[in-house]
């Protein structure tokens, strides 16, 4: 051995931490609370102290030094807490800190976690919103069914308590996919129509819907110009008037039935189109009856005036055997009812047409 010699021993130490975090659930519905497990390990090879974690979204998640047991060599810490209003594209980073004992030398550590965020969303558009339409006319409705969601939706459906036809079972669309259907429907009467539409997002078992709405409105039948005829002259005695029931040739406004005011008259609905003329001497309040009326469908219109210039006072289009009209303060003048019948011919059931002054 040489003389004055000095052998000495080196320990060259590794300190290190670990962190890292998981969520759950791991697909959340937007704004919805969540929790967080948070684990922090010594991956190195030297006591650590003074453990703490930071976090720049998780604030609730965060743990000061001294909150946390020391770590020894291998040894690990899990802790869990809670966060709230899930956002989209949110991201925690997680920062774990500790001093190695012996050296005093400062370790750290980052993890970043990004929640799974879903926004189940599904709209409906429906054209047109709103339609005016003659009696017997069809509509054909555009249906535009949009997944606006950021995930794909299962199960979905379209459906109409007013119009069956349009009720649809589209299956599945993609985030942001659009499918565009129609449907036609003849409707009966003015009236508002509704269309649910609903889905299913399954990751997170969540069901979606809207409602869309539109509006049709029935519009009376505009009579045609009638040309002049060859007028259809009733007779009357003593203020009474000879109707017969069968075979009325009242089928133009210029061929009209003469009726009686508060002397209700048979007939029968043996034709499409059966006009009526009645005059008021002075201003009254009106009403006119149909009862019995075995098509059921059909209206009953009021009009002011003359065959060449008629006004719409009031019309009826229930379907109903029986269907009124009621028109206050008439100015005095001629009048003419016209009955349209938009079903069947019968020729053996008589309807009955009154009109009514105070």
């Amino acid at each position: 051995m040489l003389p004055h010699t000095f052998f000495d021993l080196i320990e060259v130490l590794h300190p290190a931490i670990a962190v890292s975090q998981v969520i759950s659930p791991e697909v959340m519905l937007l704004n919805s609370d969540f929790s967080v497990e948070i684990t922090v390990e010594n991956s190195g090879d030297t006591y650590l102290s003074n453990v703490s974690v930071k976090n720049d979204v998780f604030l609730d998640c965060d743990r000061e030094a001294g909150t946390l047991p020391d770590l020894d060599l291998g040894e690990s810490v899990t802790y869990s807490c809670e966060a709230a209003n899930a956002a989209l594209e949110m991201e925690n980073s997680a920062v774990a800190t500790a001093v190695t004992t012996e050296i005093e030398y400062v370790v750290e550590a980052t993890h970043v976690v990004s929640p799974t965020i879903i926004e189940p969303l599904i709209s409906l558009t429906v054209n047109p919103v709103s339609i005016s339409l003659t009696e017997g006319e069809s509509v054909t409705f555009i249906l535009t069914v949009t997944n606006s969601s950021n995930t794909a939706l299962t199960n979905v459906q379209i459906a109409s308590l007013q119009i069956t036809g349009c009720n649809l079972t589209l299956g599945s669309l993609d985030a942001t996919e659009t499918a565009v259907f129609n449907c036609t429907y003849t409707p009966s009467s003015s009236e508002t129509i509704s269309f649910d539409t609903t889905a299913m997002e399954p990751m997170t078992n969540t069901e979606v819907s809207t409602e869309t709405a539109v509006s049709i409105e029935i519009l009376p039948i505009v009579p045609p110009s009638i040309p002049t005829f060859t007028l259809f002259l009733p007779t009357i005695a003593n203020n009474f008037i000879s109707q017969n029931a069968l075979g009325e040739p009242n089928n133009l406004c210029s061929s009209a039935f003469p009726v009686s005011l508060n002397q209700p008259a048979n007939f029968l609905a043996e034709d499409v189109n059966d006009w009526y003329q009645f005059t008021l001497n002075t201003n009254s309040d009106l009403t006119i009856s149909l009862t019995n009326f075995v098509p059921i469908a059909g209206q009953i219109t009021l009009w002011r005036g003359n065959c060449d210039n008629l006004t719409l006072v009031g019309n009826n289009g229930d379907f109903s055997a029986e269907k009124s009209i009621s028109a206050s303060n008439q100015p005095a003048g001629t009048y003419y009812i016209w009955l349209i019948n938009d079903d069947a011919i019968n020729t053996t059931d008589l309807y009955t047409l009154s009109v009514q002054t105070p």
